[in-house]
């Protein structure tokens, strides 16, 4: 790639000789330009998107693993700038075998209608405005994004349903959602359907969730939820980035089970039982973020029925103050060893 900073994702991360001993947690399918050149010239690549995906995985893990100040991080944000420039001018985003964009409401009057047109690797553009809708998203790769900034798009669920607001579903999902607000803004409760809320992750799918506002009235923000019997070879998977969850009936965040979710430069306030919460297991990466004036809970851990689903939990470089309980976990609940201990970052 023709960048002078391109050389900084050459190579893979020596995480083990840098003593990085987090990095697999936080970046679990490393990716870097050399490994992609050997997939070129191996012809490894069968469509255009796919080589597109693995580079734009490369700069993605360096934000997701380094601080917003650190030079890596900057590095990272030009060369995919230019990029994605680079992209433009080839008019690959406008069409491609792969790639379609699909503009909503001048292509599709419903976000619905263009998820359901769509085909792998399309992106749907949301212009400004409120969109009074429930989204269901099942075995596709998507990426889904408001046009303006976060607050420019918003997302209400139906209040006559206790579906939320957006469903990723499916282990062939694997779904971007940027610049946009999602509220799940009713009372509606069914039994069996409680925690679930503004968006929920289950059957296996990827999300990937960036500079969103995500509020829910009933149950949680974001659900992250795994069958114990269907989904254990196949976990659903977050990552959540630049985001601001509050506002929420119950949990901020939920995992559950053999669910994995990586958060990262977050805002998790003014959730009701709390910010975050981890049910018979889950794994969960939290950092550089701020968890704050949750009335009950920082980060509760519902003690499993078995010692070997205890969750899996890496929290460093965050700050956590004002939550009525003080700390993590509740009496006579306490963490598993494995817990990572939680900082106030000056």
């Amino acid at each position: 790639m023709d960048h002078p900073e391109a050389f900084a994702f050459v190579g893979e991360v020596e995480w083990e000789s840098l003593e990085l001993t987090d990095y697999p947690k936080i970046v679990p399918v490393p990716m870097d330009l050399a490994k992609v050149e050997r997939n070129l010239e191996n012809r490894k690549y069968a469509t255009m998107e796919d080589f597109v995906r693995d580079v734009r995985l490369t700069f993605t893990n360096a934000k997701m693993y380094n601080d917003k100040e650190a030079r890596i991080f900057s590095m990272a944000m030009a060369v995919s700038e230019c990029f994605e420039k680079t992209l433009k001018a080839q008019d690959f985003c406008e069409r491609c075998d792969d790639c379609v964009i699909r503009r909503v409401p001048r292509d599709h009057p419903t976000i619905q209608s263009a998820i359901d047109s769509s085909c792998n690797g399309d992106v749907i553009q949301i212009s400004p405005g409120t969109y009074k809708e429930n989204l269901l998203i099942k075995d596709k790769a998507l990426s889904i994004e408001g046009i303006d900034s976060k607050h420019g798009v918003l997302i209400v669920g139906d209040v006559n349903t206790a579906m939320p607001t957006v469903t990723c579903v499916g282990v062939t999902s694997d779904i971007q959602l940027s610049n946009l607000t999602i509220l799940k803004a009713d009372q509606f409760s069914t039994k069996g359907t409680e925690g679930r809320g503004a968006i929920l992750c289950e059957r296996g799918a990827k999300v990937r969730v960036s500079r969103c506002d995500i509020s829910s009235k009933h149950g949680c923000g974001v659900y992250v939820q795994c069958l114990q019997k269907v989904d254990q070879d196949t976990p659903s998977t977050l990552y959540i980035c630049d985001c601001n969850i509050h506002g929420c009936e119950l949990f901020g965040m939920k995992v559950s089970y053999t669910a994995k979710a990586i958060v990262k430069q977050c805002t998790i306030a003014y959730n009701k039982k709390g910010g975050l919460c981890l049910h018979d297991g889950g794994d969960l990466v939290v950092c550089d973020s701020n968890i704050h004036s949750n009335l009950e809970h920082a980060v509760l851990v519902k003690k499993p029925d078995r010692e070997e689903d205890y969750a899996k939990i890496t929290i460093k470089n965050n700050r956590i103050w004002e939550n009525k309980d003080g700390k993590q976990g509740l009496p006579g609940c306490p963490l598993p060893p494995r817990l990572g201990m939680a900082t106030r970052r000056q």
